[in-house]
């Protein structure tokens, strides 16, 4: 009797003790299983903007460039990168449905946003062409040359989770150039700032901890935001001339002012700023190379889309599109002589610019930058090749 009540106490202490492991284990093991959840979703989302690239790029081919709303020298919605009224991400995604290079509409939607997308995707199917946001037909017109009525604001749809560039971007462009992220850092309701006459971010968002960021070559990086940001999740959405140019919530703007977009009136050259107090002639001198290298990109890509065979201008070409200011395109700024040339061979395929000192002292060093963006500096005089635009390969890289 003894032996059995024993016995049965020992099943009972052995039941407690596995049923008490099994608890510890669940617990031990659900931070492991909520990060492997985690994982899931991101990598998911990340294969949702690569094939939003992809897309794009099958844009890309066709139209020379990629979606873009205003003209090549403009950014498009005034400069404004708050997704708050913005109708850029909106219409610049949707004409990829419209154009069927993405016929699948799970895709605009981040696995981890709280947003659910419509029942649309048999329309889409149907005729891509009527396909609107929140399972609304349109009236047919190509995004591009007209914004349907939910196209409006992106802060307002409940099936796009992503943000779109900003820049007019040429199928050539850089592969490296961003064009798509996640809409916003998902946030709590207290954590999403002021409201008022700039209103800060509203929606929840998609990741709690960072963006997925996609580039032209559909290769998407992440950016962890939040107190393990880096500096870069403080510029997504900036257009400053380090910035991404995207219409999102990045940690700059999580909370009232509504990024770099604000302030720029339409049309602005968010890089036409007055370099820091300060600077050396020679600093000064690679600042103006470097605005002249980003303003031939610029020359380069309304040319390209305006069907020009010249793609690349002088300084002269660029005084004459209003890219530069007057002392540049005078020749002379900063105690430095600019030269820009075109190649003698294909004016279409490369250029140069070259910025010798005015009164050249005993540190004085000559610069020179072409179509490749890199800035090189010699302490002689540079001899670039007219036709390739190349200089002596015993430059060095300027900083090196």
């Amino acid at each position: 009797m003894k032996a059995r009540a024993l016995a049965r106490g020992t099943a009972r202490a052995d039941l407690v003790a596995l049923t008490l492991l099994g608890v510890l284990a669940a617990a031990l093991l659900e931070p492991a299983r909520a990060r492997s959840e985690d994982k899931a979703t991101r990598l998911k989302c990340a294969n949702n903007l690569g094939q939003i690239a992809k897309g794009a790029f099958q844009y890309a081919t066709d139209n020379r460039f990629y979606p873009h709303i205003e003209k090549a020298n403009k950014l498009d919605g005034g400069g404004k990168t708050r997704p708050a009224g913005s109708d850029v991400a909106p219409r610049c995604i949707r004409v990829l449905a419209y154009g069927g290079e993405i016929d699948n509409p799970e895709v605009f939607l981040c696995p981890d946003s709280l947003d659910k997308a419509q029942s649309s995707a048999q329309r889409l199917t149907d005729n891509p062409h009527l396909w609107g946001w929140g399972g609304k037909a349109t009236d047919g017109a190509n995004p591009i040359a007209k914004a349907a009525e939910t196209d409006k604001d992106a802060d307002k749809l409940t099936d796009l989770s992503y943000g779109w560039t900003l820049k007019a971007i040429s199928s050539n462009s850089g592969s490296s150039t961003r064009i798509a992220a996640d809409r916003a850092r998902q946030l709590d309701k207290d954590e999403r700032g002021k409201t008022g006459e700039k209103k800060g971010q509203e929606i929840t968002g998609n990741h709690s901890d960072g963006w997925n960021v996609v580039s032209v070559d559909a290769t998407v990086k992440w950016i962890s935001g939040g107190q393990n940001g880096s500096d870069d999740a403080k510029k997504l959405a900036s257009v400053a001339n380090d910035g991404s140019f995207l219409t999102v919530w990045d940690d700059a703007t999580n909370g009232s002012t509504g990024g770099g977009g604000d302030a720029k009136p339409d049309g602005a050259k968010p890089d036409e700023k007055k370099p820091p107090a300060g600077k050396s002639p020679e600093a000064l001198a690679v600042l103006a190379l470097k605005r002249i290298f980003a303003l031939e990109q610029r020359y380069h890509d309304e040319a390209m889309k305006n069907g020009k065979d010249k793609l690349y201008g002088t300084l002269a070409d660029l005084a004459k599109e209003k890219l530069v200011d007057e002392p540049l395109a005078s020749g002379k700024k900063d105690g430095y002589s600019f030269s820009v040339s075109v190649s003698s061979k294909d004016p279409s395929a490369s250029f140069y610019a070259t910025a010798t000192p005015d009164s050249p002292a005993k540190d004085a060093r000559y610069l020179y930058v072409n179509h490749k963006g890199l800035v090189y500096v010699s302490e002689d005089s540079i001899k670039v090749d007219g036709a390739t635009c190349e200089g002596p390969k015993s430059l060095l890289p300027y900083g090196k």
